[in-house]
């Protein structure tokens, strides 16, 4: 599979839900190899950002990465839209401190992603591949990677206990349906 980036540029505005400022959004289609970035239009000289591990500043009752000289946060269900309909690259310019809760899920983005449309790019995509068990932890909590070539079945018990989720995703068509519905899951299974 090659990369992605949308085929239209995509506007909208809306309320921070921890400003309660209206903001605006533009996100525009972008070139291979960028990946997402973000950048404060609302400050002058203010470069894009890629959005990373490396420049996430809080996770705090939102997702905050740092932008030059501000920051943005509430970037989740944008990046989580993205990233279930597969786009690989984009330039988000946002005119405030957050990116706007709209009503408070992924599924408001999904729609304006898919009526911008997705294009393919000329570079392949880049995968992960694990090849054997990894295992983070911090504190009480961990995550664990396991190889498979097959998904495994979901378990939930009686007081939620260990979760396996397991989700097999081949095309960016199928993503969408399971960032939506996952949104709805309860006890651990996902509801498709």
């Amino acid at each position: 599979m090659f990369q992605t980036t949308l085929n239209n540029r995509i506007t909208f505005e809306g309320i921070g839900l921890h400003s309660g400022e209206t903001i605006q959004v533009v996100v525009n289609p972008s070139y291979s190899e960028t990946g997402v970035m973000f950048r404060r239009a609302d400050i002058q000289g203010s470069s894009y950002t890629k959005a990373s591990p490396y420049t996430v500043t809080s996770t705090q009752l939102a997702t905050s990465i740092n932008c030059g000289k501000g920051s943005i946060s509430t970037i989740e269900h944008l990046m989580g839209a993205l990233y279930g309909l597969g786009v690989d690259n984009a330039l988000v310019d946002v005119y405030g401190t957050e990116v706007p809760i709209l009503d408070g899920s992924a599924y408001p983005f999904v729609g304006m992603i898919r009526e911008a449309g997705v294009k393919e790019l000329n570079i392949k995509r880049k995968y992960l591949k694990f090849k054997k068990k990894i295992i983070i932890e911090k504190g009480d909590k961990w995550i664990e990677l396991i190889p498979s070539r097959f998904p495994s079945p979901p378990f939930s018990g009686p007081r939620l206990g260990r979760r396996i989720c397991p989700l097999a995703i081949k095309t960016p068509s199928t993503r969408p349906s399971v960032a939506v519905k996952s949104a709805c899951s309860t006890a651990g299974s996902i509801v498709m």
